[in-house]
């Protein structure tokens, strides 16, 4: 929050200048806490925040710091997702009535929105985020996410490439946007951000998400190649599977790495070893601790496809946030054709 609008808000809100100050160190470490994009980290953060508003109860800023930080664990709490949604909602929604020239309350509303399935009032949060501020980098990040949703590629990626040319730092970008050019068929141009970016990330920490969609990447190009290359390619997957295995160790809760495992040896056509791999996310996914893409698409390689549609009939019904692309994840292009899966799309306005 700075230049005009920071003074505006010191000067209207009635705080002492030392408790302005403390209240926006606390916005700031909270937000560089939320960079770091871990379930602990975020934590954290969201103790900062609250700390700020603690001692500013308008600092529409932290609001939307808050916001984001319950959007983040709303992914990764399925258990505890609509407390979290629900919070991230209040929060934008009072960002925004607080300070209504602050882009960063209309994206975060904005991301709720998406969130909630309201896609029209979505995108009109994040063009209003763009018209308050034209260099706002994670805007132009998350509105390229809610533009795939519905294929439209072209006008999506352009805003991926302008998030990246107005913050090329951001330690959250590679990962979702490597992730953006994959869902839009885009695969060396994923790979060109993905490949450097891992070993950026982990110098600095465990880069699970980056390297999940690496692994997915490589294992699309391996299905479409063939021979020396195809097989290189899915040598470089289950690498990128194994190092996530890596990172797993001893953690609690159900496996990424697990999920490439089965989805990789699918697109192999080794059913024999994908079997146990799948069979242990069949057991999570029963205690609700598993998306449904990372079952359904298992299905979808598989030519199983009206399972592939229960599940999703399943997520579509208990409102799960990875269904938000299936209409573009190549690993369900098997479901196309299928009247059940276009039902869903139908349901879903996509």
């Amino acid at each position: 929050l700075g230049g005009v609008a920071w003074q505006n808000w010191a000067d209207s809100s009635g705080i002492a200048a030392e408790s302005q100050t403390a209240a926006f160190d606390h916005y700031v470490r909270g937000s560089k806490l939320l960079e770091e994009f871990t379930p602990v980290s975020v934590r954290a953060a969201i103790g900062e925040f609250e700390r700020a508003l603690q001692l500013h109860p308008r600092f529409a800023l932290a609001m939307s710091g808050l916001a984001d930080a319950h959007l983040y664990l709303k992914n990764v709490e399925p258990q505890k997702a609509a407390a979290h949604l629900t919070a991230a909602g209040r929060l934008a929604t009072q960002a925004v009535q607080t300070e209504p020239i602050l882009a960063e309350g209309h994206t975060s509303l904005a991301a709720v929105r998406q969130a909630e399935w309201r896609w029209r009032e979505a995108e009109l949060s994040y063009r209003e985020a763009l018209r308050l501020k034209p260099k706002a980098a994670k805007t132009h990040r998350w509105f390229c996410g809610l533009l795939l949703q519905f294929g439209r590629n072209e006008e999506a990626i352009s805003h991926a490439q302008r998030a990246l040319e107005l913050d090329p730092y951001d330690r959250a970008a590679p990962a979702s946007i490597g992730l953006y050019y994959f869902l839009a068929g885009q695969y060396q141009a994923a790979l060109d951000i993905l490949e450097p970016a891992v070993r950026e990330l982990d110098s600095v920490g465990k880069s699970d998400s980056a390297r999940f969609n690496l692994a997915q990447v490589y294992a699309r190009m391996g299905y479409l190649a063939v021979g020396d290359a195809a097989r290189n390619y899915f040598e470089s997957s289950l690498r990128q599977a194994a190092i996530v295995k890596s990172f797993e160790a001893g953690r609690p809760g159900p496996s990424l790495a697990e999920a490439l495992y089965a989805l990789i040896n699918s697109l192999l056509g080794d059913l024999p070893q994908a079997e146990p791999y799948f069979a242990r996310i069949l057991a999570d996914y029963a205690k609700g601790q598993v998306p449904a893409l990372h079952v359904a698409w298992v299905y979808a390689v598989q030519h199983k496809l009206d399972e592939a549609v229960i599940v999703l009939e399943r997520g579509l019904a208990s409102h799960d946030p990875t269904l938000l692309y299936i209409k573009v994840v190549p690993f369900l292009e098997n479901l196309r054709p299928h009247a059940g899966f276009q039902s869903i799309l139908q349901r879903l306005a996509l």
